[in-house]
């Protein structure tokens, strides 16, 4: 019965011992999966405090025209209200024909679109 209730004991104690190392390497384990993530939340936020810094710079209406600039297009100024504006600009057409919009129900009905309108205040 000693023998018995002292195997039994160690057993027990045994499972115990294997409980707790087993969730002490869980803590473990995952105290450097935070760790890495807080390093690598770091190096995101360096990396998209830069990429924020590069695409302000790169829309600046200064670094633009001193882009096109370089590129050998003197078409491109800088205006008082730093905007990039194009130079040469085509002349516009005179005259633009504009065709009427059909609309497929008053043409199978025979309906004629008309402009009815009427002032508001009327002179008498």
């Amino acid at each position: 019965m000693k023998f018995r209730r002292m195997v039994l004991t160690i057993i027990f104690f045994t499972i115990i011992g294997l409980f707790y190392v087993n969730q002490q390497v869980k803590i473990v384990v995952t105290s450097y999966k935070i760790e890495k993530n807080k390093h690598r939340l770091d190096y995101l936020v360096d990396k998209n405090r830069e990429l924020n810094y590069n695409v302000s710079r790169l829309n600046s209406p200064c670094y633009l025209v001193s882009a096109v600039k370089d590129i050998g297009a003197s078409d491109f100024k800088l205006s008082r209200n730093f905007k990039v504006e194009y130079l040469n600009v085509k002349p516009i057409e005179k005259f633009v024909t504009v065709e009427p919009k059909v609309n497929l129900l008053s043409m199978l009905l025979g309906w004629e679109s008309k402009a009815e309108a009427e002032t508001v205040n009327k002179t008498k």
